[in-house]
């Protein structure tokens, strides 16, 4: 009880210093600002013709997502990390099931996020636990149409739609709500050639979200309310022929956010309180995990003509209750953070510093340097930080198999990169490499031990990640209507364990599972006038699975689009071919993937 109002008691304080500060008129608010990071950044343009985050994520950027098939469970990849170890943000809080420590991609409608952040790279010195591969951050707030309306009918009996509305003068308002029906009856061919078609793969899923903003002088005020519930049977894998497994989740986020623009810098208070509700219905089995979750975020941000420093603390409690539990697990972290950032010239420097402890515990210290040069077309980094990782509530509590006595994921990891840009009139380029190295002690990883029946969370001695990523975008703008966009992104992703283990079966130097060691993905687009043709292209090396190794496959999708203008008004037809090689391929073991299949999006905006 303690903890939680230590929380509130933050939040209610930071309110407080806003309400003391006099407000002076000003011309305009940005709610919204660019992630400052250290990391390589790439910033992903919201699409309203794919259906949740992962597609969005898959098509637009080297990462791997590991899923069930196209509108089921799906985690993320980022540089040879697991799962846990890539954090998601909302409007700069963590929306990660603590319980887990990860989150299902499937049940982000990507029509719902106005801006998509992919930060590759670690951020432990500023958002601390899990954030090791890198992290996507999420930015929701008013849509710029007045009024919006998609439809979207695919293959399978699939379909989506959308709808936004947005309202008010003093308080502006705006109302977002998704709706998504998925039969996924495709067919698929068996490793022994026989053609089936795929079971239980039915689901629905209903979102809404409420967004409300106040500006009063320097001062914004914001209110977000994201409601989600799902359910979602789980297709049989191609060795079942019976089965009713199934989920329902059931998600609530609450959200404020105060911002207050001062002389050379801001006050930014976020608050959130988050109830992630899932059910697991196998046969007689009925399993129900709940978890509760507030959170505060206080950053203060104060720039100068060469410097700027930030300072900011951190606090989250969460309660957590399942089946498989004894008793209702708590946690309560807190943490301090702050950077200062110097230039000088062509240079810049930036120290960043974390204290966060866990309860009773204090986490290691976590700093992070890194050094910066850009002068016209060319600019490159060094960075050097250190990682680190919480057991997730699962890993400490679940029974059987938890362990009270597990460490902390903590490493180090350093990376260099290079960026060439280009700019002339009606064209325009950037190229870049960057290379990281990251090694990671305590790995967390459910195995069987000696004596056991029962897989159990383990610390194992070290996980060792290295690789490269290239990546090259150019526009060519022809004349005043026609254009050419190419953009080709190419990683190499080399993460092996550092010891043997029986189970599962590990060798010293074996690839981390469900890992390919080379991605490639690459867009073009073809612009004239109101009407744009894009072809997208994957490639996925091999992955070894649980039980066996996953070939290597390529995907590559088109589509045709048309906007049309009317005053105010834009209309927007799309169609699409997905998978347009028909490729057969799985990317966790037995969970066979659609073929080809088709997609028509009708939208209509009002501005």
């Amino acid at each position: 009880m303690k903890r939680i109002i230590l929380c509130i008691a933050i939040g209610l304080y930071s309110l407080w210093a806003f309400a003391q500060m006099d407000g002076q008129a000003i011309d305009t608010i940005y709610v919204q600002s660019k992630l400052h990071s250290s990391a390589h950044v790439e910033d992903i343009e919201p699409s309203h013709t794919l259906t949740n985050l992962s597609q969005v994520l898959q098509d637009q950027e080297a990462i791997y997502i590991k899923n069930y098939n196209t509108h089921n469970l799906s985690t993320i990849s980022m540089r040879g990390s697991s799962a846990a170890q890539t954090g998601i943000y909302w409007n700069n809080l963590s929306i990660t099931n603590n319980m887990l420590g990860l989150l299902d991609l499937s049940l982000i409608p990507g029509s719902f996020i106005e801006k998509t952040t992919v930060v590759y790279g670690s951020e432990s010195s500023v958002f601390g636990s899990g954030n090791i591969g890198g992290g996507i951050y999420l930015s929701t707030g008013l849509p710029k149409e007045k009024f919006s309306l998609s439809t979207r009918i695919g293959s399978f009996n699939n379909y989506d739609h959308t709808a936004k509305v947005r309202f008010g003068t003093n308080i502006q308002s705006s109302i977002k709500f998704n709706v998504q029906h998925v039969e996924n009856t495709y067919p698929y061919t068996t490793d022994g050639g026989e053609i089936r078609q795929l079971e239980n793969g039915e689901g629905q899923q209903y979102h809404g979200m409420i967004n409300s903003q106040y500006t009063k002088g320097k001062n914004v005020f914001r209110l977000q309310y994201w409601g989600s519930y799902a359910n979602r049977n789980i297709p049989y894998t191609t060795r079942q022929i019976a089965g009713n497994d199934a989920t329902i989740d059931l998600n609530q986020r609450f959200h404020f956010n105060a911002k207050r623009i001062i002389k050379n810098g801001t006050i930014d208070w976020n608050s959130g309180y988050f109830i992630n509700n899932n059910q697991f219905y196998q046969v007689q089995l009925v399993n129900r995990n709940l978890i509760h979750s507030i959170e505060n975020r206080i950053v203060y941000k104060q720039i100068f003509s060469s410097l700027s420093f930030t300072m900011g603390t951190d606090q989250s409690f969460h309660v957590a209750q399942s089946n498989n539990y004894i008793g209702r697990p708590r946690q309560f972290r807190m943490a301090l953070f702050g950077n200062a950032k110097w230039s000088t010239g062509s240079f810049i420097f930036d120290t960043r510093l974390r204290q966060e402890f866990i309860d009773t515990q204090f986490v290691p210290i976590i700093p992070e340097f890194s050094i910066s040069f850009k002068r016209k077309k060319c600019s490159a980094q060094l960075k050097g930080n250190r990682v680190y990782r919480n057991p997730t509530l699962n890993d400490l509590y679940w029974t059987p198999g938890g362990n009270e006595n597990l460490k902390p994921e903590i490493g180090w990891a350093s990376e260099g990169s290079i960026t060439y840009t280009v700019q002339k009139k009606g064209f325009q380029s950037e190229s870049g490499i960057s290379i990281y190295n990251r090694t990671i002690d305590n790995w967390i990883l459910w195995t069987l031990g000696e004596d056991q029946w029962f897989v159990r969370a383990t610390n194992i001695d070290q996980v060792w990640s290295r690789g490269i990523e290239c990546k090259h975008a150019t526009t060519i703008q022809l004349h005043t209507n026609t254009s050419i966009f190419y953009k080709i992104h190419y990683a190499l992703n080399k993460s092996t364990y550092q010891q043997d283990l029986d189970f599962p079966s590990v060798k010293k130097g074996d690839q981390l599972f469900y890992t390919p060691v080379h991605q490639f993905n690459q867009t073009l687009k073809l612009g004239y006038k109101n009407t744009s043709f894009t072809y997208s292209h994957q490639y996925f090396s091999q992955a070894i699975g649980i039980n066996a190794t996953l070939p290597a496959y390529a995907l590559a999708n088109v589509e045709a689009q048309q906007d049309i203008k009317i005053k105010k008004q834009d209309i927007q037809l799309a169609f699409s071919i997905r998978n347009i090689l028909n490729t057969s391929y799985q990317v966790i073991e037995f969970r066979p993937m659609p073929g080809r299949h088709y997609q028509l999006t009708l939208g209509y905006k009002l501005n």
